[in-house]
């Protein structure tokens, strides 16, 4: 199918309404109580007993000034549409609505209007996409997080016309400008971005500790790899860093200038929050490195504009790595059953530990489960 996508006249609603946004619902994302604790809940798949036809009754807002429209063609006929507009700030766009007509779904079309949508923020400055689904649409809800979405929260009772639909959000982190320096520096280490020069180091950082690695990290699993894969997972990590859509470093010793392992910081839990990740070798365990790179770059996160809250998630296995969070005044909020993958392949809960901002308040977060093994992620 050849697909054409373009900015539609704001004049057009009644025609973007034109193309059919009902879908058949045969299985439902089912939030389950775990506990007697009502704001604990898992994610699983369930096949409906009777499939139905769901048909949104999608209401135009009078004022459609900060809203863009986008058509998708094939052949000269409509086959598809997207609506996008701001809510509350200038970085963050929120996706209303993608819809595809019947007979074009699973050829693209979607994609399609969804890169438009995306070209299109960026050009408008806005750092990150919002969208909003329900539980029962699961191809919805697989088709954003194959296109890099994160679900963020899970709210029961969001819809209190339709109480057995659950509103589930998910968030985007697009390419732009940010404040995140090169280098950091704290007084016994250089927190400085990868740069290809840094591929045999990096590669022999993480061949000599293999057998320490992949007892955590589950990308270590497909390690060692060749030097020229390193230097080009390297080069991929320089293009995210300019780009904003993540920066990763090098945690150096400032004595020696020796690479004793690797730290991040990640936008992909919403446009309020930056998650920390970190590995090190062996030999730098025991010494306070991790938690004093943790330190350094929890203080850069809440400096940056927006910024209201920093997380770090670790197995709760890993006591070593759990008590850095500990031990910089991160609150552990949640356990998530089943999150990942363990290295050696099954599914592993995940521990996540939050810092907020004295500079603003937020609201207690919906606590969640999330079982990934029965939702199948791409």
């Amino acid at each position: 199918m050849n697909i054409e996508v373009a900015e539609d006249s704001i004049s057009a609603p009644p025609e973007y309404a034109s193309v059919p946004i009902s879908f058949e619902v045969r299985e439902v994302l089912a939030p389950d109580d775990l506990t007697a604790d009502p704001s604990r809940r898992r994610l699983t798949i369930q096949a409906v007993k009777s499939p139905f036809i769901k048909d949104y009754d999608w209401v135009m807002t009078p004022d459609l000034t900060d809203w863009a429209f986008f058509v998708a063609r094939s052949d000269g006929v409509r086959v598809g549409g997207a609506a996008v507009g701001f809510e509350g700030r200038n970085d963050l766009a929120v996706l209303w609505d993608i819809r595809v007509a019947p007979a074009a779904r699973h050829c693209g079309v979607g994609t399609a209007l969804l890169r438009t949508v995306q070209a299109w923020a960026s050009r408008q400055s806005v750092s990150w996409l919002k969208v909003e689904t329900q539980n029962i649409n699961v191809p919805a809800y697989r088709f954003y997080l194959h296109h890099g979405f994160t679900l963020t929260d899970v709210r029961p009772g969001a819809y209190p016309q339709l109480p057995d639909e659950v509103q589930l959000l998910l968030h985007k982190r697009l390419a732009g400008p940010h404040g995140i320096p090169d280098v950091i520096t704290t007084p016994r280490l250089v927190l400085r971005r990868w740069l290809k020069s840094d591929a045999a180091q990096l590669k022999a950082a993480i061949d000599d500790n293999l057998g320490h690695l992949q007892a955590w990290m589950p990308w270590a699993m497909a390690e060692p790899s060749p030097l020229e894969a390193v230097e080009e997972r390297i080069a991929k990590f320089e293009a995210q860093f300019d780009s904003g859509l993540d920066w990763l470093f090098a945690i150096r010793s400032r004595s020696a200038d020796a690479v004793l392992g690797g730290a991040g910081l990640h936008p992909r839990i919403g446009p309020d929050g930056l998650e920390i990740g970190y590995w090190l070798q062996a030999g730098a365990l025991r010494n306070g490195f991790a938690t004093e790179a943790a330190d350094a770059l929890t203080q850069l996160a809440l400096r940056q504009p927006g910024v209201e809250r920093v997380q770090i998630r670790c197995d709760p296995k890993n006591a070593a790595s759990a008590g850095i969070p500990r031990r910089l005044d991160f609150q552990h909020i949640l356990t998530i059953e089943n999150e990942t993958f363990a290295p050696a392949g099954s599914l592993r809960d995940t521990m996540v530990w939050e810092r907020i901002s004295p500079k603003g308040q937020r609201a207690s977060r919906q606590r969640y489960r999330i079982n990934i093994d029965t939702i199948g992620l791409p």
